[in-house]
């Protein structure tokens, strides 16, 4: 036993002695005080086996689970998809190879997101799966089989993760793991970022952001990168192949769009001998020939995050942006550039200009925000929040607790939301870590970003999505976002993709009335993932259809032509937030319909057009190699085998 299994003993051991007496000193004498006493003590014992993860033979009795012996996990990864030797595919050399290593006697499991981890198959059910998007987590799902009993793991992989991750493996993992490597490096040049605003007047050149990742590339190697609106060239980039593991971020500066309303921009990157064409493509829309209205940040704490993040909101939303910093006597000082001439504005004119912005920032909000500020807040349709304290994170509706002082990570892992696009397959790991965090439990509305406890690895929410009837709101919950900003790389990257995804995700808030009731959270949502939509409360019941327009690639919209029969037919249920998903469907651009079941014809809840993203980043890493993934027999003590029994935590 280790030192602190032996302190949670001591103490539980004390705990119930110490209820047993004080229940018997102070407690009246009533019927059945001896079964009350019983039934207090046994309490506190099962806390005290569950904390010392004590285990107990036999099989968990509560749900089904692998079995144990030998096991096989694969790691279906869409990387798999690239061919091997000009004929096989690695997926199909990997289901030969688990094959041949389960034998008579071993099991065959596929590694899948989400709590369940894995999914066990028979042979000819995994000749039949397919690699998958998104990334699953596999210390989920050793851990899974860990928990059922294995006793030993032979986990298939390209190994294109983070080394954390595979690191994460080797200390955490309670039975002999084998890391089996498929593949190696090969050529690419795939599309990181394709960032541009997400309102355009239509008058101004489009001001953007592409990024690129690479491997495979010879010195001096350089590739090719079309643009286009609705299918048509507006621009080409000449870029050199980055080296394996790196990003290069490249300005680019586009033509006014050319129609107003939605207009489709496709980055595509061309280079000779490309391997892996599912991430050659990137797409985003913009709305233009919308009123110019811009961005007001209101700041009232000094700090340094308002001054980083308003030329980034600036950069990718292309709209006007002003901030304002309280001072103590209840006027602002407006935050210019270098060499602006600075004069103070009372809270009259700050005032008036809330009413006429596209999107109002509040940053170090807490118990002495202004009454008239908060009266604003609650009106206006767009905000985004960054408060100090919980009374400031009060002014959104949301009830945290005291704020916790520490570095907190950002966990790699990211939660299905409309953000997913925009921050999928950046190396989050990296990042300096945010400071102060406000702890929300369950909060209302859809999780975008988490960040791990820097003692006990729990995850908490750190970036919120709300919707309701007054507008939509996000909640950053932290301090320190503008440490990635100032961090060249991808500290950069990631502020530029945080900040875009969510001011996208505002500018795209459907007004309630008729006809724009139901919509899709997000234009573009992330391939493999369910999607998810805005539902008001005035829809009421909701049968969403989708049917499949465009392929998904930079061909015009009107050139392609789409199947005539839906892809999907089903009802939305929105849960308590107002959002509602549906499964993941197959990439491509998508026409919906929203309406009433008992008048289809007639009650017309929301239409238009939502794209399902073609592009997977599972080469955005290299694969590791393999003396640092290649793990010995990782079991430090019990394996959770047959004889040492399942953990008292999974019954």
């Amino acid at each position: 036993m280790t030192l602190s299994t032996i302190g949670i003993a001591i103490l539980g051991a004390a705990g119930l002695i110490l209820a047993a007496s004080l229940y018997l000193r102070a407690e009246p004498g009533v019927p059945g005080r001896g079964l009350l006493l019983a039934l207090r003590s046994t309490s506190l014992a099962i806390v005290t086996l569950l904390l010392l993860g004590i285990e107990i033979p036999g099989p968990d009795p509560t749900r089904p689970a692998p079995e144990g012996g030998k096991w096989v996990l694969l790691d279906p990864d869409f990387s798999m998809t690239l061919s091997s030797n000009g004929e096989a595919s690695l997926w199909e050399e990997s289901v030969e190879l688990a094959l041949a290593e389960a034998g008579g006697n071993g099991r065959l499991a596929i590694a899948v997101p989400g709590e369940a981890g894995l999914e066990a198959l028979d042979p000819e059910a995994l000749s039949r799966r397919a690699p998958l998007v998104p990334f699953a987590d596999l210390r989920v799902a050793v851990a899974r089989l860990a928990e059922a009993g294995a006793d030993s793991v032979v986990l298939v992989s390209t190994l294109r993760r983070r080394s954390e991750e595979i690191e994460a493996l080797q200390t955490e993992t309670r039975v002999p793991l084998r890391l089996v490597r498929m593949g190696g490096s090969t050529r690419n040049l795939g599309v990181s970022e394709l960032s541009l605003p997400a309102r355009a007047s239509g008058e101004e050149e489009l001001e953007g952001q592409l990024g690129l990742f690479g491997e495979g590339g010879s010195p001096g190697d350089s590739a090719l990168v079309e643009i286009r609106a609705d299918g048509e060239i507006v621009g080409i980039v000449e870029v050199a192949v980055p080296s394996a593991g790196q990003e290069v971020s490249v300005p680019i500066v586009l033509p006014a769009p050319p129609d107003s309303g939605l207009v489709r921009y496709t980055a595509r990157s061309l280079l000779d001998g490309d391997m892996f064409p599912a991430d050659d493509l990137r797409a985003r829309w913009v709305i233009t020939g919308q009123p110019d209205r811009g961005i007001l940040l209101v700041s009232l704490s000094p700090d340094w995050e308002p001054r980083v993040l308003l030329p980034v909101l600036a950069a990718v939303t292309g709209l006007p942006t002003e901030g304002y910093l309280r001072l103590g006597d209840g006027r602002f000082l407006p935050l210019v550039r270098e060499g602006g001439r600075v004069d103070r504005v009372d809270a009259e004119g700050v005032r008036d200009r809330l009413a006429d912005s596209e999107i109002l920032v509040i940053h170090g909000s807490a118990a002495d925000t202004p009454e008239w500020l908060s009266d604003q807040i609650r009106l206006h349709p767009r905000v985004l929040f960054l408060p100090s304290t919980p009374q400031g994170a009060e002014l959104a509706g949301l009830n945290v607790e005291a704020a916790r002082e520490g570095e907190w990570a950002v966990a790699g892992d990211l939660p299905a939301s409309p953000l997913s696009p925009f921050i999928a397959g950046l190396s989050l790991g990296g990042l300096p870590p945010l400071s102060r965090l406000l702890a929300a439990s369950d909060p209302p509305g859809t999780t975008a970003l988490q960040v791990q406890g820097p003692r006990d690895g729990e995850l908490y929410p750190v970036v919120i999505l709300q919707e309701g009837e007054s507008g939509r709101r996000v909640l950053a919950l932290a301090d320190g976002f503008w440490r990635w900003g100032m961090r060249e790389g991808d500290g950069r990257r990631a502020y530029r993709a945080l900040w875009g995804g969510v001011t996208g995700w505002l500018l795209e808030r459907p007004a309630d009335r008729e006809g724009e009731l139901v919509q899709p959270a997000s234009l573009v949502q992330a391939r493999g993932e369910a999607l998810t939509w805005s539902v008001a409360s005035a829809a009421g019941d909701v049968e969403l259809t989708l049917t499949r327009l465009h392929e998904g690639d930079d061909a015009p919209l009107e050139e392609a032509t789409g199947d005539p029969d839906p892809s999907f037919r089903g009802s939305l249920l929105p849960q308590s937030d107002r959002t509602a998903t549906i499964p993941s469907i197959e990439p491509g651009i998508y026409r919906f319909s929203a309406h009433r079941p008992e008048a289809p014809g007639d009650s017309v809840l929301g239409s238009g057009l939502i794209e399902v993203e073609a592009w997977a980043g599972s080469l955005r890493r290299p694969p590791l190699e393999a003396p640092t993934v290649m793990l010995p027999n990782a079991s430090t003590g019990e394996s959770g085998g047959p004889e040492g029994g399942r953990p008292l935590r999974t019954h």
